[in-house]
């Protein structure tokens, strides 16, 4: 019993790592500001609302927002997908290469659309004030 506890601890552990290592890749990092900004640029919103208070806060509907998250969801989706693809063309020995690199992004990638979804359904910045540690600790269980 002593040794599954160790094994479970270990794997917790290297999730941890694995994922605040991926929260360190270039690209991984949302700026709120200007991720708002950008994706609210075609509505006709005033964008200082919606820095300032939200995007619910600042009246946009729930099909708008549905929309925009669906679209980001296939679009990073894809993005990874091609991504995992690109790391596994060169096959064989190179495999062992490859496939930490291709965890490091797939996990990357998740971290920004959580981010991203999150600053779209109204969460202040993440990395103000270590708050990306409990983004973080959401994606491997809360432990």
């Amino acid at each position: 019993m002593e040794k599954e506890n160790q094994k479970q601890v270990t794997k917790e552990y290297a999730l941890e790592s694995i994922i605040t290592t991926s929260a360190k890749l270039p690209g991984v990092r949302v700026n709120r500001d200007s991720f708002l900004a950008e994706i609210f640029a075609a509505e006709k919103v005033p964008i200082q609302d919606v820095l300032d208070y939200g995007p619910i806060e600042a009246g946009i509907s729930r099909e708008t927002l549905f929309q925009i998250s669906t679209k980001l969801i296939l679009k990073r989706t894809s993005q990874s997908s091609i991504a995992s693809f690109t790391a596994g063309l060169p096959g064989g020995v190179a495999m062992a290469a490859t496939v930490p690199l291709d965890i490091s992004q797939f996990f990357g990638m998740s971290i920004r659309l959580a981010q991203e979804l999150s600053y779209l359904y109204g969460a202040e910045d993440l990395w103000e004030n270590g708050n990306i540690d409990e983004l973080i600790l959401l994606m491997t269980g809360g432990k």
